[in-house]
């Protein structure tokens, strides 16, 4: 976890609530209407997350091109890479506590904001929020379903 801390503190933002229970990392995404990059996209952008993360471990090269597939280039968005609640304080509102300021932000500015659900779950959760899913899921390889979701700015 350590690396993609580093990238988030580098290329975005880490949240964590007080008490480290709960943890979003969030990287700022510009539009890039040509289609091209990404926080993890581009031919080399998974080689160079696993080379980071974990260089034995193909699989995570592998998300990161299945999931930069789905990835909205054309937009700047704030990006929600993940999100993680320590179990035994999930379904506590942590991980909406932690979303919920840089959704506000996010409003007033009137940037999008982006994420892949794991489940249907989170799903609902996000939906809650505002986000709709943008198209079908993607099977990760020994894994869950990856849902994208967008969230336009709410005007209140």
């Amino acid at each position: 976890m350590a690396a993609f801390i580093d990238i988030s503190l580098s290329e975005g933002y880490v949240d964590i609530t007080e008490d480290g229970a709960a943890a979003a990392l969030w990287l700022s995404v510009p539009a890039r209407p040509d289609g091209a990059g990404g926080p993890d996209e581009g031919d080399d952008g998974p080689a160079q997350l696993r080379a980071a993360v974990d260089p034995d471990n193909e699989r995570v090269e592998e998300i990161g091109l299945l999931t930069s597939g789905i990835h909205p280039r054309d937009r700047a968005h704030e990006y929600l890479w993940m999100i993680a609640v320590d179990p035994a304080r999930q379904g506590q509102g942590l991980g909406t506590a932690l979303m919920e300021p840089v959704l506000d932000r996010c409003d007033r500015e009137g940037v999008a904001s982006y994420l892949e659900a794991s489940s249907d779950r989170s799903r609902v959760l996000y939906e809650r929020l505002g986000f709709v899913c943008t198209g079908s899921g993607i099977a990760l390889p020994d894994g869950p379903t990856m849902w994208p979701m967008w969230r336009d700015p709410q005007v209140s």
